[in-house]
């Protein structure tokens, strides 16, 4: 709907309070233990099948990752190969960016992947790593934090629940963010008339 549209149609539920959610984002965090240096050459940390290998020189064979001076530096690449910015074919060889997830944060110890897609999907992204120094949360994505399916619905829908009336600003899938809500004390409900 844009500015000065007139809206026809308003689906409204009263029947039960809901309170619909916007999708979440699936999240795993690899974390390194033990004394630096730790990540060594041949090294492997795969997500949903594509393999990132860690070498002591750095090649042109996909998923090539450099062995950094420090655990830090090691993570900073893999962390740039997974999203394919700073440092190609300096820190790591990949033609492109992971395409189901995204490098999200990363520090000293641990980096957090996070599904490019919003919703429960995502969990079931597999999940490796081939070293005694680094470990996932879980098999699969979604070891930090859990996807969890939006609300779906389509434009001009409406629910309730006692805080808050939430209206939907485009169709929503289970992958979609697209609920607003606004809280009722902003309004005055008194009855026409």
């Amino acid at each position: 709907m844009k500015l000065g549209e007139t809206l026809t149609t308003v689906n409204i539920q009263t029947t039960a309070l809901l309170t619909p959610v916007n999708a979440i984002f699936a999240e795993s965090k690899l974390t390194v233990t033990g004394e630096n240096p730790q990540i060594v050459a041949t090294n492997t940390v795969t997500i949903d099948g594509k393999v990132y290998t860690f070498v002591d020189t750095l090649g042109v064979v996909e998923g090539q990752v450099l062995v950094g001076v420090s655990d830090t530096l090691s993570l900073s690449y893999l962390y740039h190969a997974i999203n394919h910015d700073a440092g190609f074919e300096t820190e790591y060889y990949c033609a492109v960016a992971h395409p189901t997830v995204e490098a999200y944060t990363a520090n000293a110890t641990s980096m957090t992947i996070r599904a490019r897609t919003g919703g429960a999907a995502a969990n079931a992204i597999p999940l490796l790593e081939n070293s005694a120094s680094l470990s996932w949360g879980g098999a699969t994505l979604g070891g930090s934090v859990l996807g969890v399916n939006a609300t779906t619905g389509t434009v001009g829908d409406f629910k309730t629940d006692s805080n808050y009336l939430y209206g939907l600003i485009a169709d929503n899938t289970v992958s979609g963010s697209n609920w607003r809500k606004l809280q009722w004390l902003a309004l005055d409900w008194t009855p026409p008339g």
